[in-house]
């Protein structure tokens, strides 16, 4: 078994408000395909870290309504572990802030965009021009579909970066540092019932005129590669 350390993002009290368990979330997610993987739980907003990065195989740095810019302590203390794990050779991914802030904290750059909201089922495409051997394509054509959910953006790449995915409206959805780095701007563990669930929470948050067209991607023919992204995930991780 490879022992994964999932470190979770998210506060206990901001799960219980979006009615979610990354743990749960990201286990069921991972479960889509056959895995070897023990994963080991990390609370980073509780300043609860691995005492060094060989404590696990590689990590899973989960989503948050946090932004990289922020000034929370487990923030920085969470850049500062990346690098460590970077430094020591150890496997990393990052879904949503997890992909932003492995961007930011390896010389790279995150922010708020003025694009506004991404939400919803969205595409993208595949454009590496050689892509791994573990990056299956979900069409000939390279389009991919998962749920989002961000406000903010990797706006510029580490050094040695390479750019995997992207769309007009998130260029760099997705991106790897050899074989050791992930980063992944989708949500590739929300279910279509966490979609909705999300839209409901941010009723009388955002704009109706923009939950409505969000709602209306959820349901409407296409499905997530979340099966495809899990095996990207797994397969990553245990090569």
């Amino acid at each position: 078994m490879m022992k994964i350390g999932l470190l979770n993002a998210c506060t206990p009290a901001e799960e219980v408000e979006f009615n979610a368990s990354e743990y749960d979330n990201f286990r069921n997610f991972l479960d889509l395909v056959p895995n070897e993987i023990d994963l080991a739980h990390y609370r980073i907003t509780e300043m609860e870290f691995p005492a060094e990065p060989t404590e696990c195989d590689g990590y899973l740095i989960t989503g948050s309504p946090k932004g990289v810019y922020d000034s929370n302590p487990w923030i920085a203390e969470l850049g500062d572990f990346i690098r460590a794990s970077h430094t020591a050779g150890i496997k990393l991914v990052g879904i949503c802030f997890g992909h932003q802030i492995l961007a930011h904290a390896l010389g790279g750059h995150a922010e708020k965009s003025d694009k506004g909201w991404g939400m919803g089922l969205r595409d993208f495409e595949i454009q590496a021009n050689e892509t791994p051997d573990w990056l299956t394509l979900p069409a000939e054509n390279g389009e991919c579909n998962l749920y989002f959910c961000h406000q903010d953006q990797v706006t510029k790449l580490p050094k040695n970066a390479t750019r995997l995915a992207g769309s007009e409206f998130c260029p760099n959805a997705m991106f790897s540092i050899g074989d050791q780095v992930l980063g992944m701007q989708g949500h590739p563990e929300f279910t279509q019932k966490t979609m909705v669930d999300t839209v409901d929470f941010f009723n009388g948050k955002l704009e109706s005129d923009f939950l409505e067209e969000v709602s209306g991607t959820v349901g409407n023919g296409k499905s997530a590669d979340d099966v495809h992204a899990a095996r990207w995930v797994v397969e990553f991780l245990q090569a």
